[in-house]
């Protein structure tokens, strides 16, 4: 049986060339809208398969993901090829989808189809489930034509046809199709809350968490400006309190080194490094940076930290300096350090994925708004590139973290109540995610899909970066989500809490795909 789909038809209009387009369909539902958050050009969690033209040229790919209302499609084409036409058939069977009595598929009878006018690089079909009539767990069957044309200089030098990589049809064509398995969505449930060190009276801000290396240890850096502030050791699997480290106002981060055997924690009011041996009784090692240490970050590889601070003799809160630290092996000493002449007040910041930059972003400084840099950590440490994100003066402290996932970047904009998007190789804004509310931190799942949404009102919410929507949220959290550090393999997040008087941290289950 042929089904009447729903479908909306998207196109992305950041870093492609669309201008507009004629549809076409055989479903009179069908309509075209814009819509940039689709899909990004590289989609982490997407099934993905080559666009062959010509049986054996490789022209670009075809993308495939849901969330819990929408099927998404895209095709992309890449090396100068472009597409003038698209189809689209999907089914639930293979025999649905339109071929002729010898087996081979027409593509002018397929369910959707559009003409390009310009061509374009990119475009992206949108399904929705319900009157579509797929359901969660449901193999359904892909079919996705386009004519493309290889362009040079402005001339078309060939064209092609080309199919979605995958099984052969029954004619005699090279006609092929793809299958896919409607995914359900990533869901969170609350384990339990647990309420942290009160050092002093009625304080149990916890700020930065750090997993150890076996995840037996959860390291929680607690803040109560009460002169030594410890860092909480809690026992994962009953989560009593093994032991506690005495600290000094470690207000940012917490990391550990890769063996598990050092902790390092900042000392927000004394200017300070701190590294704790836990292999020798916490024995401890200090550098003294300046003044307002708050939060530092280690690199993918483990051997450098990377720290921000105050290095301006008599401003307070003026976080503007960066420091690198290395400590690959048993070292522990200061590479270099520079003032970005920028406050950073942020528990997220994000590395490349070489591990050689890191993308921290930054409150107003007295010439520019809110601004995302780029910093070079393994030749001159120094800002390479830096974009500014918004106009506002004055807002020191209004940026919340950043991710980065398939070659985006997602900046956290606490007054904005949104997400920036930034690509990554061009290090331009493409777009952004409104939010229902101001954020206070953002983290990555290590899955590279999801992007986890803290809220200070206690809600804990789930972005899909496949289809760019908001797929789960958990609230009655407590209040001032902090923090997230995740498991290795993803199934549990412990989030800190930064309200002074509930404080503590949460224990949340995450039920992936």
């Amino acid at each position: 049986m042929r089904k009447a789909f729903y479908v909306t038809i998207l196109i992305v209009l950041f870093g492609v060339i669309i201008t507009g387009c004629n549809v076409t369909s055989n479903d009179t539902n069908a309509t075209g809208e814009s819509d940039f958050r689709a899909l990004g050009d590289t989609v982490d969690g997407a099934d993905t398969v080559d666009l062959i033209a010509g049986q054996h040229i490789d022209v670009g790919d075809i993308k495939i993901c849901n969330n819990g209302e929408s099927l998404f499609i895209k095709f992309n084409t890449t090396a100068g090829w472009y597409m003038t036409e698209t189809h689209l058939a999907v089914e639930t069977t293979v025999d649905d989808i339109p071929q002729t009595k010898k087996g081979n598929p027409i593509p002018g009878k397929f369910s959707y189809k559009v003409t390009h006018n310009p061509v374009v690089g990119q475009y992206t079909y949108k399904i929705d489930l319900e009157s579509a009539g797929f359901a969660q767990g449901d193999e359904i069957f892909v079919a996705a034509h386009a004519d493309v044309q290889r362009i040079e200089e402005g001339s078309v030098i060939q064209q092609e046809t080309a199919w979605g990589e995958g099984e052969l049809f029954g004619g005699r064509n090279w006609a092929t199709y793809t299958t896919y398995v409607v995914k359900r969505n990533i869901y969170l449930t609350f384990e339990r809350f647990i309420p942290g060190i009160e050092a002093r009276t009625g304080y149990h801000t916890v700020g930065g968490l750090a997993l150890s290396p076996d995840e037996s240890l959860l390291y929680t850096a607690h803040w109560q400006t009460s002169g030594a502030d410890p860092i909480g050791v809690y026992l994962t699997a009953d989560y009593s309190l093994f032991d506690w480290i005495n600290g000094g106002n470690c207000v940012g981060n917490v990391v550990t080194s890769n063996d598990g055997c050092y902790v390092y924690a900042t000392d927000y009011y004394g200017g300070y490094i701190h590294r704790y041996d836990t292999c020798d009784n916490n024995t401890k090692s200090s550098i003294h940076l300046g003044s307002w240490a708050e939060n530092l970050w280690k690199s993918p590889n483990g051997e450098r930290i990377i720290v921000h601070y105050n290095s301006v003799s008599g401003a307070p809160l003026s976080h503007h300096s960066l420091a690198l630290i290395d400590i690959a092996g048993d070292n522990f000493s200061v590479i270099d350090s520079f003032n970005t002449g920028r406050p950073m007040s942020n528990l997220s910041a994000a590395f490349s994925d070489d591990g050689q930059h890191i993308y921290i972003a930054c409150g107003s400084s007295e010439t520019a708004g809110p601004t995302l840099i780029d910093v070079g950590i393994t030749g001159t440490f120094q800002i390479e590139r830096e974009l500014v994100l918004a106009a506002a003066a004055n807002q020191t402290w209004r940026m919340a973290g950043v991710a980065r996932s398939g070659g985006r970047l997602f900046v956290g904009d606490r007054t904005g109540g949104k997400l920036h998007i930034v690509d990554e190789a061009t290090f331009e804004k493409i777009g952004e995610v409104p939010l229902s509310e101001n954020l206070s931190n953002i983290a990555i799942h290590p899955d590279q899909r999801h992007l986890f949404i803290m809220y200070d009102s206690g809600t804990l919410s789930v972005i899909d970066l496949c289809t760019m929507t908001e797929v789960f949220s958990l609230p009655g959290l407590n209040l001032g989500l902090n923090a997230a550090v995740f498991t290795a393999d993803g199934r549990k997040v412990y989030v800190s809490h930064g309200d002074q008087t509930e404080g503590g941290f949460s224990v949340i289950a995450v039920h992936l795909p």
